[in-house]
């Protein structure tokens, strides 16, 4: 990952400060600046820690090891990891069954959203988003009581992957990125998993989706 695509991602975390819980915000996307550290000099230095494999790999066993894991502590794993090794960590912390209760909560939106998609199973994000229960933008809240119509822009191939949003203006974006084509579904609230608003780059929403079941339709 290049020093302008940590630097875009560690402002919009810091941007989605305003917006999310505190607890999420000390931001398990990327440690923080140092005092006197500029802009440049900090981004390079994610992209050090980032892409230093035994580091990764250390952090994996390091979380595996720890007698008790609370917000505070995961979320310094979480700064340290990568974008796919934040949600293999978040995997060995919760099988640990050292995890205090709530701790997933306020992070595990901003953690869907700032991981490699297809870096953990999604049978597995399924138990994290059941251990951490309904979330919007970090807050535990009702599911919504009606199915929500959700947009994708994706392959074919592709067309059922767990990332959706309900702005179809922004889905239409991902078909020209991913030379695809737009998908609708209308997922009933058993479905969804988290919505996070806070942490997307450009203020929209994005969903995590159990697409299994679902139909999912080309949009007209």
């Amino acid at each position: 990952m290049t020093t302008d695509a940590v630097q875009q991602l560690v402002d919009d975390a810091r941007d989605s400060t305003r917006r999310a819980p505190a607890g999420a915000i000390a931001l398990a996307f990327a440690p923080p600046r140092k005092p006197g550290q500029d802009a440049d000099a900090h981004a390079r230095s994610v992209v050090q820690l980032w892409d230093d494999e035994q580091l990764q790999a250390r952090l994996l066993r390091d979380v595996a090891r720890e007698p008790f894991i609370d917000q505070e502590r995961l979320i310094r794993y979480l700064q340290r990891a990568n974008l796919a090794t934040k949600p293999a960590v978040l995997w060995e912390a919760f099988t640990s069954n050292r995890l205090a209760p709530g701790t997933l909560t306020p992070i595990i939106g901003g953690a869907w959203c700032y991981s490699l998609p297809g870096s953990l199973p999604f049978d597995q994000w399924r138990q994290l988003f059941a251990e951490a229960g309904y979330t919007d933008d970090g807050h535990a809240v009702p599911r919504p009581r009606k199915p929500v119509e959700l947009w994708r822009g994706a392959p074919t191939a592709t067309r059922a992957g767990h990332y959706w949003t309900s702005h179809r203006a922004y889905a239409e974006r991902y078909v020209t990125a991913r030379t695809g084509q737009l998908w609708r579904t209308l997922a009933p609230p058993t479905a969804l998993m988290c919505r996070a608003t806070a942490w997307s780059t450009d203020g929209f929403d994005e969903y995590a989706v159990d697409t299994r079941g679902l139909t999912i339709t080309p949009a007209t």
